[in-house]
């Protein structure tokens, strides 16, 4: 008995899987590559055959159709499970960075729905609406990037479409001179000017910033280095670890008004390094050293097995970093008080950017710079060396016509 072929209310022929439904729209059911029933549905037969036609190709390809449910931020948490290599401070960054910005908004599209423009559009908006600054964009598109490069790893999609989608975004902000590159560092006069005034003015931190100013320590190494890693007589300082605020507890350091620290391997493998101790270095170790012998200041604290920090508290436990850069602040700002000096507003971080300018202008080697800094890349580096010896080529062509002013 032959079957009678299928036929819609309109009498056209339905093709193998093509099914009208009681409300009259249309499906279409077939089988994954991997035995499982799926079904899309339409409102025209047109429509759905051309949703068919796609299956079709896809199913050459060998698309994975349960990718389709995948949104963002269940790739987000994959790929999170999955990271390794990094620290816990900076993955738990990512995190923080990613729920601010993305999870349940941006992050509730579908994976294989998302287009370049899309990125581009929420950039954007981050930008325009939220006023997020394009350093933070460029940091929140390194973390998207990782995650569509997993999504194109299990074959969900093809291209990433973080591909250059902050190009479009930097040149307009640039051309509008929304977007300003903030100097990281002290001038020379500025450097003079203020460590006159923290000499003068605020002795009791004249050590501590006298030290970062002059070594190019990151903050971290700065306040975890111990008297041990110090050797006077060979005038070297040796970078072994960091110190880190274990980040994971925001909210008990909110309740408790304290840190909880963690002692953890330096930035990368190159931060571990024996660096020179220059006279003036020393002086102001050796000074603190004797200052707090005369004060009978003893470090009362242990982290992680190391104690005997260099810089602490009258009461031996350690500054934070959040205080230390408020003092910073506050003493620029009371510079720029008394000198009438316009010294912008700097973190400690800053500090070693200033140490870095200073080696630059110094025409020091540029692996002696990477190797003190402790740079895991030449082209960090040289990115700074670059922008130091183009404004410092800058001034000085300034002071040759102001030389031939005539």
């Amino acid at each position: 008995m032959i079957k009678e072929k299928r036929k819609d209310n309109k009498n056209r022929l339905l093709k193998e899987g093509e099914y009208q439904r009681k409300n009259n729209t249309y499906e279409y059911r077939w089988k994954d590559s991997f035995g499982k029933n799926k079904c899309v549905y339409a409102k025209t037969l047109t429509e759905l055959r051309k949703k068919e036609e796609e299956i079709n190709k896809k199913m050459v390809e060998g698309f994975n159709f349960d990718c389709e449910k995948i949104t963002v931020d269940d790739l987000f948490t994959r790929w999170f499970d999955m990271k390794r290599g990094i620290r816990n401070t900076t993955l738990h960054n990512y995190e923080l960075m990613y729920n601010n910005y993305v999870k349940g908004s941006f992050g509730k599209n579908k994976i294989v729905d998302i287009k370049k423009s899309h990125i581009r559009q929420f950039y954007n908006s981050l930008h325009d609406n939220k006023k997020i600054s394009i350093s933070t964009i460029k940091l929140l598109n390194a973390i998207l990037r990782q995650i569509f490069e997993l999504a194109i790893d299990d074959e969900y999609i093809k291209i990433n479409p973080t591909d250059n989608a902050l190009k479009d975004l930097k040149k307009n902000t640039e051309e509008n001179n929304n977007f300003k590159t903030k100097r990281k560092y002290l001038t020379l006069d500025e450097q003079k000017i203020f460590e006159k005034f923290i000499k003068d003015n605020y002795s009791q931190w004249y050590n501590f910033i006298i030290f970062l100013l002059w070594t190019g320590l990151r903050s971290g190494e700065a306040i975890g280095l111990r008297w041990c890693d110090v050797d006077f007589n060979n005038e070297t300082i040796s970078i072994d670890h960091t110190l880190i605020a274990d980040q994971q507890t925001v909210e008990l350091r909110k309740k408790y008004n304290r840190d909880r620290w963690e002692i953890h391997p330096t930035k990368t493998k190159t931060g571990k390094r024996i660096i020179p101790m220059i006279p003036k270095v020393k002086k102001v170790l050796l000074e603190e050293k004797e200052k707090q012998e005369k004060n009978k200041t003893k470090c009362s604290i242990i982290i992680d097995g190391y104690t005997d920090f260099i810089f602490v508290k009258p009461d031996g436990n350690i500054y934070s970093r959040s205080y230390l850069d408020a003092v910073l602040y506050r003493s620029i700002k009371r510079c720029n008080e008394k000198y009438g000096t316009n010294i912008p507003k700097l973190s400690l971080h800053c500090l070693r950017h200033t140490f870095a300018t200073r080696m630059c202008e110094s025409n020091i080697n540029i692996k002696v710079i990477q190797t003190i800094l402790g740079h895991s890349y030449i082209d960090t580096t040289m990115d700074i060396y670059t922008n130091v010896t183009k404004e410092f080529k800058k001034q000085e062509l300034n002071n040759l016509d102001n030389l031939f002013d005539f």
